[in-house]
């Protein structure tokens, strides 16, 4: 099945966003599991939240812990073009 991380990234207006990344996998996603991706520094992963199957599509939408930190509006293009080299899509874009 095709898992879609989401993930929160807060910026200073107070406006949340989310990206996502997709992967093809074959382990089902578990509340509590921690995953790693490089995009993440310090720390290193985030924990799922929560998950929801949609068999029609054959994907897992898998929630995670909100991205440490408050971004400054004007940073916005230089985070979507660090998420992009990690394979992330961001929302704002």
């Amino acid at each position: 099945m095709k898992i879609i991380l989401a993930q929160q990234v807060k910026f200073a207006d107070g406006g949340f966003y989310n990206w996502t990344q997709n992967y093809d996998c074959d382990i089902t996603p578990i509340v509590g599991a921690e995953v790693w991706d490089p995009i993440w520094k310090n720390p290193d992963e985030y924990k799922i939240t929560g998950f929801s199957i949609n068999f029609s599509e054959n994907t897992y939408s898998v929630g995670l812990e909100p991205f440490n930190g408050v971004y400054q509006n004007e940073k916005r293009e230089d985070l979507a073009r660090m998420a992009k080299s990690h394979g992330w899509k961001p929302s704002w874009e």
